[in-house]
This record gives C-alpha cells, sequence and structure tokens, in this order.
C-alpha cells in the first residue's frame, strides 16, 4: 500500500462488508455514508469528531471498557483529561475485538481503519468544496494498514501508543487556508490573462521570457489556458492533504515538496505532503510549516505538474529568471514559473522574495 487513495478504498470495501456492524450499527451506517465513492462526505463528517472523542482524543474522560462507553462519557462530569497512549491503544483494540463475528479472528485491519479514522480530519468548506487531511502518527513509515498488518497483539499494541501527528492542528489549517488562495489566485490568473491588460503581459514576459515578440500572444493564451486548468482543478469537489510516511522517511536529494496524482495513481484529488515541505527555508519563528503565500505558491507549482504536464527545469532556489539557464521554452515548461507567475499577479511577492528567485 503505497497511497492514500489506496487506504482509502480498502476503509470502503472494509465497511462494505460491515466490519462495525456488530460493534455499532449506528457508527457503521454513518461511516459508510462518510465514506463516498466518489470522496469523503461532508454532510457526514460530523462521525469523525463523534469517533475520535470516542476513541480517546484529547479532552475526552478517561476509557472505559465496555459498550455503553459513549452514553457513559456524555454523561461524565469529571473535568476532561488527556487519555494516556496506552488507555488509546487499549480502547481501539477492545473496539476493535468487538466487531468479530469470531473472537479468534484477526483484528489488525479493523485497528488500522480505526487508527486511519483517529487521524482523518474534516478541516473547512468553502462553497460545495470540503478540505481534508489525513495526518498520519510521525512514527509511522508506512500507512497504518501496513503498520498493523500481520503483527500480535503486543505489537499492535505498541504501535498504536504512537500519537503524535505529522501536521498537527494549526498546520492543517494553514494547508486549508493555502488552498483557498491558490484558488483565488489561480482564478484571478486565468481572469486576467484571458484579457491580460498592459501589467499582466509583462509579468507574463517577467517569468517566461517570451523569446520573440511575435510569439508574445501565444504565450498569453497558453498561460491562460494552463490557469484555467489549474482553476478547475483548485474548484474540485474533494481535496485531501496527506502525509505520506513512505517518502516522509528517505533522504533522496531530489525529493518533492509536495505532489497530486490525480487521475493517475489516485483516484480522489490528494496533494502529498513530503519531508522537505516541512523543512522548507522560509519557515516560521517557531520552526513550522512555510508562510501562507510560500504554501500556496507550492499547490500551484503542484497543480502545474498534475493539469498542465510541467516539469522542473529549475527550482526557485537556483534563480528561475529566463535567461542563459532558463531559456524560454523551458520557462513555460517549469512549475515553480507558474507558481511565482501567480504570487506575483497577486502582489503576494515581497521585494526580498522576488530578488532571491529572479536571478
Amino acid at each position: 500500500m503505497y497511497r492514500f487513495g489506496e487506504c482509502y478504498g480498502l476503509a470502503r470495501s472494509m465497511l462494505g462488508r460491515k466490519c462495525f456492524q456488530k460493534w455499532s450499527p449506528a457508527y457503521q451506517t454513518r461511516l459508510e455514508a462518510l465514506f463516498g465513492d466518489a470522496g469523503p462526505d461532508e454532510n457526514h463528517a460530523k462521525v469523525l469528531g463523534d469517533i475520535q472523542f470516542y476513541l480517546g482524543s484529547p479532552g475526552a474522560p478517561p476509557p472505559v471498557k465496555h459498550q455503553p462507553m459513549i452514553r457513559l462519557r456524555n454523561a461524565d462530569k469529571t473535568p476532561p483529561r488527556m487519555p494516556t497512549d496506552r488507555q488509546f491503544a487499549d480502547i481501539l483494540i477492545d473496539t476493535a475485538k468487538a466487531s468479530l463475528e469470531k473472537p479468534t479472528e484477526p483484528f489488525h485491519d479493523q485497528c488500522a481503519l480505526l487508527k486511519m479514522l483517529k487521524h482523518f480530519y474534516f478541516v473547512s468548506r468553502a462553497g460545495s468544496q470540503s478540505i481534508w487531511v489525513a495526518d498520519n502518527p510521525a512514527a509511522y513509515t508506512e500507512w497504518p494498514f501496513n503498520v498493523l498488518g500481520g503483527k500480535s497483539e503486543r505489537q499492535i499494541r505498541d504501535a498504536l501508543m504512537h500519537n503524535t501527528e505529522v501536521i498537527g492542528a494549526d498546520n492543517r489549517k494553514l494547508l486549508s487556508d493555502a488552498f483557498a488562495v491558490a484558488r483565488k489566485w489561480s482564478m484571478d490568473a486565468y481572469a486576467k490573462t484571458s484579457a491580460p491588460d498592459a501589467k499582466t503581459i509583462d509579468l507574463v514576459k517577467r517569468w517566461f521570457g517570451v523569446g520573440r515578440t511575435d510569439n508574445l500572444d501565444s504565450v498569453v493564451k497558453w498561460v491562460s489556458m494552463s490557469f484555467g486548468w489549474i482553476s478547475e482543478a483548485c474548484n474540485s469537489k474533494h481535496v485531501i492533504f496527506a502525509d505520506h510516511p513512505v517518502y516522509r522517511t528517505e533522504h533522496r536529494h531530489d525529493l518533492p515538496i509536495a505532489s497530486t496524482a490525480y487521475g493517475k495513481d489516485e483516484a480522489l484529488r490528494v496533494v502529498s505532503i513530503y519531508r522537505p515541505f516541512f523543512k522548507y527555508k522560509n519557515k516560521d519563528r517557531n520552526g513550522s510549516m512555510p508562510k501562507l503565500w510560500l504554501a500556496a505558491l507550492t499547490i500551484v507549482h503542484e497543480l502545474a505538474h498534475k493539469e498542465v504536464g510541467v516539469d522542473d527545469k529549475r527550482y526557485d532556489y537556483k534563480g528561475i529568471k529566463p535567461g542563459p539557464h532558463l531559456p524560454p521554452e523551458d520557462a513555460i515548461w517549469n512549475a515553480d514559473s507558474y507558481g511565482y507567475f501567480a504570487a506575483d499577479l497577486a502582489g503576494a511577492l515581497s521585494q526580498s522574495d522576488f530578488r532571491a528567485v529572479y536571478r
């Protein structure tokens, strides 16, 4: 199992076989409704919060090990406190076992699905679009189904005790905000290049380095078409950001910041976030994820790869000013050129950021 879409597909398959029916018919029905064929259904997103509370999220009362847990928790008047990692693991295993038709059956897949639900979040809605984040434990180097598959109960319990997430609540919100910014930039870029004024044409020349004057119109039209495709992707109904635990542990020098594989290896529109995204050169003072404009630019960059078919001819840290190192015929196929054009057109580039890359 390599991509989030495979995890999502296995979850749908398990729910289709009524994997939680014995434990809780109510949760079984609600989770089936959440995991739609085309993507998660935001109308049923509340079940995630409910089941995360049930499984022992921060602020939940201590878990109890029998079926009336939901009623006891809702009626519990004691001050809430964080369950221990061991308490969380125990209740998750108890829930998985309560789902089995036969007590001797393996329960690792049920545990993995519950663990997946524990770290899957509905973050925001904009119109008809919903933003979701799959935020794996930092200790995992594979997806939960791989981590727990074929393991003993003790090994499963140890693995389930890892709850510190890679992205975190603040950065999940940043990803959602960045996608909204990327959507606005892309739609504005499409509108402005469709009926370009002098400033827009100057920026097309700046970032794509039109080689011949008689080629300008065709370049502007191509850039406009490209942002039309990117805008369409930005307005898709479901967008899922996912940490990629396999890539996160790799130390290749050419590891990407993020990627999207919709329509190829993913049936869903998933933006995978890789290790370098969290170690980007423009961190904030707390060493957190990149600032909003840079996160938005990264999203435009990755959608340009998928929707337009551009390549990484040259990265920003090497300088992407069209010229000897990035001739116009390469600039028009360079993903960073699209990202910085959109940011510049939106007025989001400071002079220092502009000078750092326009060389």
